[in-house]
């Protein structure tokens, strides 16, 4: 397992809350990108298992602030969420629970805009 968290600061300092990056692993190329905020993948605590005699090598990608990026990796971070919630996993990493969170602390009319951003996904 590879710990990240003690560089969040540092990242905190260089990056906005929703900054998405790619991770892509290199060696098998024929695997899709997977896209997270970059605070979710410096939080993943993610065991990887790998067969006798095997490599793996990511490459992490920082994203233009795209709106379909955006999109694409907050949908990806609510499917993520979806299945912690049904195998009875904590959810605080991921970035969809970190949003709402902030709108719900923050005032009700954060709240309806936050439901506006995930209903127009």
């Amino acid at each position: 397992m590879l710990d990240l968290s003690s560089l969040l600061p540092v990242f905190k300092k260089a990056y906005g809350n929703n900054t998405v990056v790619m991770v892509k692993n290199l060696i098998a190329d024929s695997t899709e990108p997977e896209y997270y905020f970059l605070r979710e993948f410096v939080e993943l605590r993610q065991f990887k298992q790998l067969p006798s005699f095997r490599s793996m090598l990511i490459s992490l990608t920082i994203c233009q602030d795209e709106q379909f990026i955006f999109k694409k990796c907050l949908t990806n971070s609510i499917e993520r969420t979806t299945k912690k919630l049904m195998a009875g996993k904590s959810i605080e990493n991921e970035q969809i629970s970190l949003l709402f969170t902030d709108c719900v602390e923050n005032s009700s009319d954060d709240v309806s805009r936050f439901a506006n951003v995930i209903g127009s996904i």
